[in-house]
């Protein structure tokens, strides 16, 4: 499936919890089994994603189109980190009320990994 593909097919699904999410969505694209109770761990999601990928994937300093990282974005809930994945000029997110892209400042960009 090309990236384009799993953007479109992100945007015709509906939310849902821990299946079709901010972190859960991204994470699939890049072949990443986060653990049940990723969203309780108490820990910032960067470190969750960073040990649940161990060695599956390589840490990189500038994103290229079909990276994954995790972002620092505005919520409802205040300053969050939520997965997603980069489109080669933006950030494709997920919310409960769809998919977005954005450009994102690299300060707000808190880790990259790289398929491969």
């Amino acid at each position: 499936m090309t990236l384009g593909d799993y953007l479109v097919e992100a945007a015709r699904t509906p939310w849902q919890d821990g299946v079709h999410d901010c972190s859960a969505w991204p994470a699939q694209w890049a072949g990443i089994a986060l653990p049940d109770d990723y969203a309780s761990h108490g820990r910032p999601l960067s470190e969750v994603w960073a040990e649940v990928i161990g060695d599956q994937m390589k840490i990189v300093d500038e994103p290229q189109a079909g990276d994954v990282g995790v972002v620092r974005v505005i919520t409802p809930h205040g300053h969050d980190e939520i997965g997603g994945i980069f489109t080669g000029e933006k950030w494709a997110l997920l919310t409960a009320r769809g998919l977005a892209t954005v450009r994102l400042p690299s300060s707000n960009v808190v880790a990259v990994w790289r398929r491969g």
